[in-house]
């Protein structure tokens, strides 16, 4: 099925990620819903928002398919790898939206911007290096392991953690099929980058172009291999109708232009 089905990983999971990021990881990748642990449930918040972001554990900054843009290329190529700067473009913007809470006795809480792409990563890195402080922190983050380093490949943070993860899919074009989605269609790839957040996760893509893709691999919907994307946006639809203590709606949708530019 090429879902991943590691006890001891989905023991681990269960202590880590807030009560909304772990039933969107739970109800998208292994048919269910998991308790959180006490621990998990008694953590402090360490991370603010701006008035303009969602407090909501769970963004999904939604940009416009291509098929449906006047831009003429979102993605571009990059040697063996993609890019896409409008969706680091609007991450930017959410970003810039984080604020640190000081808690006496708490650490700072950690940061880290995933792609499955390497050429998305490092573009990231190039926009960003500059804003890393003489402590090695970003915008007031913590690296996840305390090195200064801030951007990995899905692949890389295996095994991985941070309070807030940034991830950008990257992919949105006018392709058929699997071949359009590349990385994305990996149920792998997509668990790390959705379960590696303890407090906050910001995901950036375009809603519509991977529900097209998945329209052409799978028109029937008798559940094909690409139906754990599927699953995931109507686990986020779910979540932003559901209320969770401290925080409100465990999901909210922000909708971008062709710049990737926030709507307010």
């Amino acid at each position: 099925s090429g879902r991943p089905s590691s006890i001891a990983n989905i023991l681990l999971e269960q202590s880590r990620m807030q009560p909304a990021i772990s039933e969107l990881v739970y109800n998208t990748f292994y048919n269910g819903t998991l308790i959180p642990s006490e621990r998990v449930k008694a953590r402090r918040t360490t991370v603010a928002v701006d008035v303009s972001l969602p407090t909501a554990p769970i963004v999904l900054v939604n940009l416009p398919a291509l098929s449906v843009s006047r831009s003429q290329a979102f993605e571009r190529q990059v040697k063996k790898s993609y890019r896409n700067d409008t969706e680091a473009t609007a991450l930017l913007a959410a970003l810039r939206q984080l604020h640190r809470i000081h808690v006496a006795g708490e650490p700072a809480p950690t940061l880290v911007i995933l792609s499955p792409y390497a050429a998305q990563v490092d573009h990231f890195e190039t926009l960003l290096k500059h804003e890393i402080d003489g402590d090695g922190r970003l915008f007031d983050f913590e690296s996840p392991r305390h090195d200064g380093k801030f951007f990995y490949t899905s692949d890389s943070f295996q095994g991985g953690e941070a309070d807030v993860v940034v991830a950008s899919l990257v992919r949105n074009n006018v392709l058929v099929g699997t071949r359009a989605l590349g990385f994305i269609r990996n149920p792998q790839r997509m668990n790390v980058l959705l379960s590696r957040a303890r407090q906050k996760l910001i995901l950036a893509t375009s809603r519509q172009f991977v529900e097209d893709a998945i329209e052409g691999v799978d028109p029937d919907h008798k559940g094909g291999e690409l139906d754990f994307l599927g699953t995931l946006f109507v686990q986020l639809d779910r979540l932003a109708q559901t209320k969770f203590p401290d925080v409100g709606y465990g999901a909210a949708i922000i909708d971008t232009d062709e710049q990737g530019r926030l709507s307010s």
